[in-house]
């Protein structure tokens, strides 16, 4: 909620959004395996994008298609909004946890 607030009040011309991937060797990875640090699941990063687009208030571009993101997505906020919350949507209803963290696990393994 802050993030969206705080990106609503800056009226940036883009906003670039990447998801965090833990490399094993790194302390946060380290930190992960101790029960010391939570990672979000695949779906709540999914829901906390989602929430993020539906909220933005301000003329932006959101450009959140790295190779880190399962769901990518791109667009003009306010016209390309709707298409946006409905590739999120269609995520949520149609992929499960464990579908989504393979993709992660794939990415810790490059």
């Amino acid at each position: 909620m802050e993030t969206v607030r705080f990106f609503n009040q800056l009226k940036p011309k883009s906003i670039g959004i990447t998801s965090l991937v833990l490399t094993p060797g790194t302390e946060l990875y380290e930190q992960k395996l101790k029960g010391e640090f939570v990672e979000a699941t695949e779906l709540e990063r999914v829901e906390e994008l989602k929430y993020f687009v539906e909220h933005l208030e301000t003329k932006t571009k959101v450009l959140a298609n790295h190779v880190s993101m399962a769901t990518p997505v791109i667009g003009k906020i306010p016209e390309d909004r709707p298409k946006m919350l409905k590739v999120l949507q269609d995520t949520l209803d149609d992929f499960d946890e464990d579908e989504l963290r393979q993709y992660r696990e794939q990415l810790r393994q490059m």
